[in-house]
């Protein structure tokens, strides 16, 4: 069969490497390459520069059902306006939500069952993020590039990382890097150029039987956004249901249930 016969010859190819690398006398390389270390942290202070910014994510992620892999999907929208304002919201196959912070509170609307919850939060984006986590187990999607420093947040466990090549997303040129942590693998792509934003990222639970993945794909970058008078400010939809939000080891125990 052509796939055996190419397996093969990937296997042959791996072990000759392997075997000229024996003896040779050279050092091992760095665990976390500085090219892929140095790339990273580009994006992450790009990122941190901008102002304002929007963009959309389409994602694939694994659950396991009955012993077997179920691919399901998600689109999310998220806007940003430094210290303190973001957007997301979410529409997939398991869920549809929104999610405001305007400096002063948070709301997460649960679009399917009309009902919402809301807290009082201030601070800056990094606080807020950290609180709703602490507090309620949450979430969001893209967090990590939405904080003032990414790079502190990516790299936090990070055991290895290399840089694996010029590859291209939906088009786009990108640089392709590669990083593990102890219980997760991850790459990230992110785009060639003066505006070197993440264009696609892959998560691999190790941890995890049969090691389901994440994928998203990041498009419709806008570092200038004309954003409405209300984008930051949440208005209860007609007949919505006001309801609290559960603290952290409820909502962990709800989710487990589920």
């Amino acid at each position: 069969m052509r796939c055996l016969r190419a397996t093969l010859l990937l296997l042959t190819a791996v072990l000759s490497l392997g075997y000229a690398g024996l003896g040779s006398g050279k050092e091992a390389p760095p665990k976390i390459e500085p090219q892929a270390e140095h790339i990273l942290r580009q994006m992450s202070d790009f990122l941190k520069a901008q102002p304002r910014f929007s963009f959309h994510i389409d994602t694939t992620f694994e659950a396991l059902e009955r012993g077997q892999k179920l691919q399901l999907s998600a689109s999310t929208q998220v806007a940003v306006q430094r210290p303190d304002h973001l957007q997301v919201g979410v529409e997939g196959d398991t869920l549809q939500r929104q999610f405001w912070y305007d400096g002063t509170s948070i709301t997460l609307l649960d679009v399917a069952n009309n009902n919402y919850a809301t807290a009082p939060i201030s601070g800056d984006l990094d606080t807020m993020l950290n609180r709703i986590q602490q507090r309620y187990g949450l979430d969001l999607p893209a967090a990590d590039f939405v904080m003032s420093d990414p790079y502190k947040v990516l790299m936090e466990k990070v055991t290895s990382g290399f840089y694996a090549g010029l590859h291209k997303v939906q088009g786009v040129s990108c640089h392709h890097l590669a990083f593990s942590q102890p219980d997760i693998d991850w790459q990230i792509w992110i785009e060639e150029g003066d505006k070197p934003a993440p264009r696609k990222l892959v998560i691999t639970y190790k941890q995890i039987r049969q090691m389901p993945q994440y994928t998203g794909l990041y498009s419709q970058w806008n570092f200038a956004p004309e954003f409405s008078a209300n984008q930051f400010t949440f208005t209860p939809p007609e007949k919505a249901e006001k309801i609290d939000f559960l603290p952290k080891p409820l909502a962990a125990a709800k989710k487990k249930t589920k």
